[in-house]
């Protein structure tokens, strides 16, 4: 009995993509894993031929291997979408996002921490004040205790 290979080869709109089997076989009851397991191509040694987009498929197997993905902006997301269904994945609300909404989630992000930073920047200048007017208050109670001292001293030294 011959063993499968590890990886299997794909030939996506002309693109050529080796994939390890196990990442495929994840996904059983999809075209891929349909594809893979030979009832579509019985000789597991040679380059399945896909005929879609090569780009789009790059997405694919990224989405496949970590659960999500941030398409760049040669993908559309309902190019994406659609594929995945082709190729007869789900996927998650969250998982797939374009460009356009990292970049928003960035500016949003940005804008909140420009808001914090001037909100410590404030916080930072009030304590800065509230040290300064303490300590000249110590400084004002140290040399008024040491003057009380140094009378103290003066009138012992008469007596």
């Amino acid at each position: 009995m011959t063993s499968l290979p590890t990886s299997i080869k794909f030939n996506v709109g002309g693109r050529h993509f080796e994939v390890s089997r196990d990442l495929i076989e994840q996904q059983p009851d999809s075209m891929l894993g349909t594809t893979v397991s030979g009832h579509w191509h019985p000789d597991r040694e040679k380059t399945i031929f896909i005929d879609r987009n090569g780009d789009i498929f790059a997405q694919v197997i990224e989405y496949l291997r970590y659960g999500c993905v941030v398409l760049p902006t040669s993908v559309p997301k309902e190019m994406f979408v659609r594929d995945l269904d082709y190729y007869g994945l789900g996927y998650e609300e969250g998982a797939i996002k374009d460009g356009d909404e990292v970049m928003a989630e960035l500016r949003e992000e940005n804008a909140r921490m420009k808001e914090k930073n001037a909100e410590l920047k404030e916080n930072m200048t009030a304590l800065e004040n509230y040290a300064v007017k303490h300590c000249k208050l110590i400084i004002t109670q140290v040399i008024k205790l040491g003057k009380l001292v140094r009378r103290e001293e003066e009138g012992n030294e008469n007596a």
